[in-house]
């Protein structure tokens, strides 16, 4: 199973995402769970496979905004 690392950071009120992991794919979302979603959907669209894990990885200064 392909391991995904997505980066998200929030900028001006709206998260974004992207993965060195998948050339030129980026995304944002006004809100963190509705960038979650998008980002497993173009995962998924990328690759053309469900067969991936997704590690997500959070700018540090959104710490105090994570569940």
């Amino acid at each position: 199973m392909k391991k995904i690392r997505i980066f998200y950071h929030l900028l001006d009120g709206s998260w974004h995402f992207s993965s060195p992991d998948i050339e030129r794919w980026i995304g944002g979302a006004k809100t963190l769970a509705e960038a979650r979603v998008l980002a497993a959907e173009g995962v998924e669209f990328c690759l053309e496979s469900k067969e991936f894990t997704i590690e997500e990885i959070f700018d540090p200064s959104t710490s105090h905004l994570l569940d």
